[in-house]
């Protein structure tokens, strides 16, 4: 009996982690995501591309990116090499 209050409890700890993390809700697509993604022949920068969350919406990145455009579902951003966010 001991042993199954463990596991589970052990199992809603680890669960709650993952989701303040944002793991999950990312994962699902219910909060935006940016990858970064190969940079197009002549241009400069890390570009980074962002999906769309469903509680979130579009990721700003305007405070160190440059917007470069929308195709399909994914925004693109041209931020300077190793910024963070």
């Amino acid at each position: 009996m001991l042993l199954r209050i463990l596991i589970v409890g052990g199992l809603a700890i680890g669960l709650m982690i993952a989701i303040k993390q944002g793991a999950i809700l990312r994962g699902i697509g219910l909060l935006s995501n940016c990858e970064v993604v190969q940079t197009p022949q002549g241009e400069t920068g890390e570009w980074r591309a962002c999906t769309e969350g469903k509680l979130d919406g579009r990721r700003n990145l305007s405070d160190i990116c440059k917007p470069m455009g929308i195709r399909g579902e994914l925004e693109y951003w041209r931020c300077p090499y190793g910024a963070t966010f």
